[in-house]
C-alpha cells in the first residue's frame, strides 16, 4: 500500500516546496472535515538545507508546524539586524527562553502564509483545489470568476462552470475556428467528431451592412465597406457537427443520454456564438440501426433517417447521419 503524502512529509526524506507542502496538509484537514491548523517557523541556524521544508512538528492530531529555510524576518536567512537576533538566540540557547523566538515567528508565520498565497496566485490547479475546500465556500471561486469572464455563468447550464475552466482561453476569445471547436469537443466528450463547413452561398445583407448615401452615410468605399445589392457571398456560415460513436454500446449511450446532447449543444453555442448556424448529427455505422418495418402506430414506429434506415446489398461499410436532438419534456 502506498504511503500517504503526509507521512512522507513527516519523515523529512523528500525535497518539497513550501507551498506544495501547505497544500498537502490542507487536503489532509479537508478529509477530516476541519479547518487546517498549520503554522510556519523559520530555521534558526545558518546551514545547507536541501529542501524548503526542513521539518514538520506535530502538536496535536491535526496541528502542524512547518519548519522552512526560506528567508523571512528572522531565522537563518532573516533580514533582521544580527545584533537583535543574536539576543533572541542567546535567550533561547543560554536561558531556555522561547518567548523572543516565538514572537519573531509570529511575523514569519504571517509572511510565509502570504508567500504561499502568492505562489498559488497564478496556479490554476491550486486555485481549483482551494475552491473545493469547505472553509473557502464564502469566497467566489476562480472557476466562477473565469466563467463570468467568458460569459458562461448561469444557474441552469447543462455543463458546470468548473468543467469549462480549461477552455476559458478559447471561450473568452472573439475569434472562432472549427478546428479548435473539434479539438475542444473531442477533449471534453472523449469521442471522435467531424465538422463540415457550408460551401459558398449568398446571404441577405443585414440593415447595418447596407450602403447608405449622404452626410450620415457609412461604408462608402466600394469593395472595402460598401456592398452593392441585397445579398453577399459568404462561406462557412453553417456548420454540420457530427459525433462518431466508437462502438454499439457508445451509440446506445449517446442516443439515450439527453443530458449529453444538451451539454454538446451548450458547448457549441458557447464557443461559436449565436450568429453561426449549426446542426448536430450522429454518424452511425449502418449495422447498428434496425431495418424498416411496417407499423400502424405513428408515435412509436421506426422512422427512416431517424431511428431506422433502408439499405441495399453491398460489402462496403456504410454510415448514416442521424439528427441529434433532445426532447423538451425530458430536459
Amino acid at each position: 500500500m502506498q504511503e500517504s503524502a503526509v507521512n512522507r512529509l513527516l519523515s523529512g526524506q523528500f525535497s518539497v516546496a513550501l507551498e506544495k507542502a501547505w497544500q498537502v496538509f490542507k487536503h489532509q484537514a479537508a478529509l477530516s472535515d476541519r479547518r487546517p491548523a498549520i503554522r510556519f517557523s523559520a530555521e534558526l541556524l545558518p546551514a545547507y538545507y536541501p529542501s524548503e521544508v526542513t521539518g514538520v512538528e506535530v502538536n496535536a492530531v491535526s496541528n502542524y508546524t512547518l519548519k522552512t529555510s526560506l528567508s523571512a524576518l528572522s531565522g537563518s536567512q532573516g533580514i533582521m539586524p544580527r545584533a537583535m537576533f543574536q539576543e533572541a538566540l542567546s535567550a533561547h540557547f543560554d536561558l531556555g527562553e522561547q518567548a523572543p523566538i516565538d514572537f519573531f515567528d509570529t511575523f514569519n508565520n504571517r509572511y510565509f502564509r502570504l508567500y504561499c498565497q502568492v505562489q498559488h496566485k497564478h496556479d490554476l490547479t491550486a486555485q481549483i483545489e482551494e475552491a473545493s475546500f469547505g472553509w473557502n465556500r464564502h469566497r467566489l471561486s476562480v472557476t466562477g470568476m473565469l466563467a463570468n469572464l467568458a460569459g458562461q455563468s448561469g444557474h441552469e447550464n447543462p455543463i458546470p462552470d468548473s468543467h469549462l475552466i480549461q477552455y476559458t482561453g478559447l471561450l473568452g476569445m472573439k475569434l472562432t475556428c472549427p478546428l479548435a471547436l473539434k479539438a475542444m469537443l473531442e477533449d471534453y466528450f472523449s469521442a471522435e467528431f467531424a465538422i463540415e463547413r457550408s460551401a459558398l452561398e449568398y446571404l441577405p445583407l443585414t440593415p447595418c451592412s447596407l450602403t447608405q448615401i449622404g452626410k450620415t452615410g457609412q461604408n462608402r468605399q466600394l469593395g472595402m465597406g460598401a456592398l452593392v445589392g441585397k445579398t453577399t457571398p459568404m462561406a462557412g456560415q453553417k456548420l454540420k457537427i457530427k459525433i462518431c460513436p466508437r462502438d454499439y454500446e457508445h451509440y446506445l449511450a449517446i442516443r439515450h443520454d439527453n443530458a449529453m446532447i444538451r451539454a454538446l449543444d451548450h458547448l457549441v453555442r458557447s464557443y461559436m456564438g449565436v450568429n453561426t448556424k449549426y446542426a448536430l448529427y450522429m454518424k452511425v455505422n449502418s449495422e447498428y440501426l434496425p431495418r424498416v418495418k411496417l407499423s400502424g402506430r405513428s408515435d412509436s414506429a421506426l422512422r427512416i433517417g431517424q431511428s431506422a434506415w433502408m439499405n441495399h446489398q453491398t460489402d462496403r461499410r456504410q454510415y448514416v447521419e442521424m439528427p441529434l436532438t433532445f426532447s423538451e419534456e425530458n430536459a
